[in-house]
């Protein structure tokens, strides 16, 4: 579909063929429409058009804004939530334009996204009838405070396009309508009513309720009108009944693939909020013998599968899917676009043209192949009503694209289905991840919200299971003789249920996803978890209710908080306290309440110390039948703790024993020392000793980061590890080191072990360079200093001269001047992409060299 078109409507008037005719649901709903937006002179509107995935809500709206809103003269703001639905909607127009009736001349409508094949927002044009735009575009472009060359705000062809229709009249409509709430959508939406107060608001959704009772107010607000703010509501079941949809029916297979998530991967994807990385995707579509298990799968149910669409990722997986099983006399055919095939051969360059796919799409259509493998065309012409399955090859974490793919085959008997179908079968292709992964959109086609958002990180269970065989493997790693920690020390007292939207890029382009997360809380961080929602809520940055918040903005904020209210020394189990922190912020930014905290009722009834106590007189035997029955009991918690295995249950078991043993035989256990350097906390050092060490380190390094130099009123100075307590480091003067937030922040000193009161390297080669950026408001000096004392893993800079004057000695060249005994050619070598990142990063284009002595 082109980013821009200007349909002929007079010649598409004269074309024949048989026009898509609405089902009753479809009737009813204009009839709806009708009377809540057009029977009364224009004012405010906003209601919920509430239909199932596959009922039509596209062409639904479409077919009624072609019929009654575009011939009123009205415009269209088209939002949708990812880049692909801006083609699905555009596709609908060009598809409905001949119902727009004379004297209607031309339909000019565009589309507008971060993706390279879609407008920029200054292409939009006042002659534009309907633009189509993705929502995260649409917030830059009217969320802003961007200022002019004359020094007033910028104004962008957004705002002109929404402020002429205010003569005009505009209907924005808003598809997944249910991410409303969002900070930044809610916010977009007010300041568009802003410009044009009676702009009617058409909620395009699936999902018309939440549980979440902020988030409800929300969508009530929002929209007012109508019964409990929806206009028209079509009920799964009936259309089901009427044969208009089909059944789904889930079916998930284990590939047999097993895949290691490093803490790297794991934190893009978990706390980053990512998809996998084209790396791993590559690995997963190359991989024969899963390929092999697809292709074998659909052969052996062939006759239960029938037409069948497989989404594939990568354009030479299509290909070798549809290879295999031409060879197994399955007739398939594979699209992709060129893009998708870049980098590629000229042959496969010539076999993706929109003639050739549209060619494949006919044939299966027309039912000449059996199976489609495609990637992602989810809307050139690949809607196919009779398709009884789809494939999905691979696990994703977006839950637009995912509804996108099975909506596919939920087409029933009377909306083109065939005869004899009342199922769709939607085979989903799982692999095993090590670390328990979990991180997916789940199947969503019942309706009600709570279920709609991708879960990140783990569920409840999950956490708590991963946590204890994770403390099972140290004991076995480094066994101890009676573990002082209790049992239920290592089981959370319950867990706060986080629900906010952020922005992700996919496919190059943006889209936003609704996420749930689980803070799990443990016994001593209950109190200060409390306190940081309690007194934080009221005064939390705005910022923070924003979709697409950099983790360079979000570090410094947290650093802070975990000293404010958990201090070093607070035991973080499972290391994420600092991801805890800023979803907590972040629900609370874009819900303006605190998240509930469910409490883990079942707690005590799961304490392997309990259970060791009452079994420790009985024989080793009658232990371990007792064991087998507490496992397999109705109910029983220890299978999901335990991940069923039943071993590690009774490794478990059995260092509860020993500490009874010990209790009973020396009064209490031997205390374990966490750290071999150096005292446990709390112990030897006492709060007030504690204090005078951090003055201590202050004055000793002069108030002031030892790494980018920053000081003085509004830097933040925090008393930082050397070697880090998770390597053994000790609380001690000689390695106790002054940073500030920023460079002590999660993404830069985190636990690595850097030494910046050193001022000669310690590495015996140069490692790859980290292009940290200069953060907002910083100057280019500090945020250099730290970025070459980062490279060189010491503070090896003596100075950095740099003017801001054009006639300054160092305007355009600057120079920096290291200790001896750091090799300045090791920086020389990446001058140019220093340059680079200087211009792009921060934002000073008149420096065109740099010198390094």
């Amino acid at each position: 579909m082109p980013d821009y078109c200007s349909l002929d409507l007079e010649a598409i008037r004269k074309q024949t063929g048989t026009l898509r005719s609405p089902f009753t649901h479809q009737q009813e709903a204009f009839i709806a429409l009708d009377r809540l937006y057009l029977s009364a002179p224009r004012s405010a509107r906003g209601a919920l058009l509430v239909l199932p995935t596959g009922a039509g809500k596209t062409f639904t709206s479409v077919n009624w804004i072609c019929r009654k809103v575009l011939p009123a003269g009205m415009k269209v703001l088209w939002l949708a939530q990812a880049f692909h639905l801006l083609d699905q909607a555009a596709e609908a127009f060009s598809d409905n334009a001949r119902h727009i009736p004379p004297p209607a001349r031309f339909l000019n409508f565009r589309i507008v996204s971060s993706h390279p094949e879609h407008d920029q927002v200054s292409s939009i044009a006042p002659t534009d009838d309907v633009v189509i735009i993705t929502t995260q575009t649409a917030v830059s472009a009217i969320n802003h405070d961007a200022l002019g060359l004359d020094g007033t705000r910028f104004v962008t062809s957004l705002e002109c396009f929404v402020k002429d229709a205010a003569n005009s009249g505009l209907l924005v409509v808003l598809d997944e309508a249910h991410h409303a709430p969002a900070y930044g959508c809610r916010t977009l939406l007010g300041r568009i009513r802003a410009l044009v107060p009676d702009m009617q608001l058409l909620g395009l959704t699936a999902t018309p309720t939440y549980s979440d009772e902020e988030r409800r107010g929300w969508l009530g607000r929002i929209f007012p009108d109508g019964k409990d703010g929806v206009v028209y509501k079509a009920e799964q079941a009936n259309l089901m009944a009427q044969g208009i949809l089909a059944r789904p029916v889930f079916q998930e297979l284990p590939t047999g693939l097993e895949l290691e998530v490093d803490n790297v991967l794991y934190r893009r994807l978990v706390q980053e909020h990512k998809d996998l990385p084209d790396d791993l995707v590559e690995r997963l579509a190359r991989d024969s013998a899963r390929n092999d298990y697809i292709v074998n799968h659909y052969v052996e149910h062939r006759d239960t599968y029938g037409k069948t669409i497989i989404f594939a990722d990568r354009w030479f997986q299509c290909e070798y899917i549809k290879t295999k099983l031409l060879e197994r006399n399955i007739k398939a055919g594979a699209v992709f676009s060129q893009v998708d095939a870049t980098p590629a051969s000229e042959i496969v360059h010539r076999r993706t043209t929109s003639v050739e796919n549209a060619e494949t799409i006919r044939r299966f259509k027309e039912g000449d192949l059996d199976v489609l493998v495609n990637v992602r065309m989810l809307t050139e012409g690949t809607d196919v009503p009779d398709t009884r399955s789809v494939f999905v090859t691979r696990q994703t974490t977006s839950s637009i694209l995912f509804t996108q793919m099975i909506g596919r085959a939920l087409r029933g008997k009377k909306a083109g289905g065939g005869t004899t179908k009342d199922s769709a079968h939607i085979v989903l292709f799982m692999d095993k991840w090590k670390h328990l992964l979990d991180v997916w959109a789940s199947p969503n086609l019942k309706g009600g919200t709570s279920d709609t958002s991708v879960i990140h990180g783990h569920r409840p269970m999950v956490s708590i299971a991963i946590h204890l065989v994770e403390e099972l493997a140290r004991r076995i790693q480094n066994p101890e003789p009676g573990d002082d920690v209790p049992y239920l020390e290592h089981v959370p007292i319950g867990w706060y249920q986080t629900d906010y939207t952020v922005a992700v890029s996919e496919g190059g382009a943006e889209a936003n996803e609704r996420v749930r997360e689980f803070v799990m809380v443990f016994g001593h961080e209950q109190e200060p978890y409390a306190r940081f929602l309690e007194e934080t809520i009221s005064s939390l940055p705005e910022e923070w209710g924003k979709e697409d918040l950099a983790t360079e903005w979000i570090e410094p904020q947290v650093s802070d908080w975990i000293q404010t209210y958990f201090g070093e020394e607070a035991e973080d189990i499972g290391r994420a306290r600092a991801h805890n922190l800023a979803s907590l912020a972040r629900h609370m930014g874009a819900n303006g309440t605190k998240p509930s905290f469910i409490r883990f009722e079942a707690r005590e009834q799961f304490d392997m110390d309990q259970l060791a106590e009452g079994l420790y007189e009985r024989n080793a035997p009658a232990q371990i039948e007792a064991l087998q029955a507490a496992f397999a009991s109705e109910g029983s918690l220890w299978p999901i703790f335990y991940q069923d295995n039943f071993a590690w249950f009774k490794q478990d078991f059995d260092a509860a024993i020993m500490r009874v043993y010990y209790r009973r035989s020396l009064g209490q256990t031997p205390k374990r020392n966490k750290d071999p350097h150096s005292p446990p906390p709390g112990e030897s050092i006492t709060k007030e000793e504690m204090e005078k060490l951090r003055k201590d380190v202050l004055e000793r390094d002069g108030n002031k980061c030892q790494s980018c130099g920053a000081r003085g009123k509004g830097v933040k100075l925090q008393m930082d590890h050397i070697t880090s307590r998770d390597h053994g480091g000790a609380t001690t003067l000689q390695n106790l080191q002054t940073l500030c937030s920023v460079c002590n922040g999660i993404r830069y000193k985190g636990v690595n072990d850097i030494n910046f009161r050193s001022n000669r390297t310690p590495l015996c080669a140069p490692k790859p360079p980290n292009f940290l950026p200069c953060n907002p408001g910083e100057q280019a000096e500090r945020a250099l200093r730290r970025l070459v004392n980062f490279f060189y893993h010491c503070g090896a800079v003596r100075e950095i001269s740099i003017h801001q004057r054009r006639n300054g000695k160092n305007f355009s060249t600057w120079d920096i001047a290291l200790f001896e005994g750091n090799d300045s050619s090791w920086l020389l070598a990446h001058k140019e992409a220093l340059l680079t990142h200087i211009h792009d990063n921060f934002c000073l284009s008149h420096v065109t060299d740099i010198t390094v002595r």
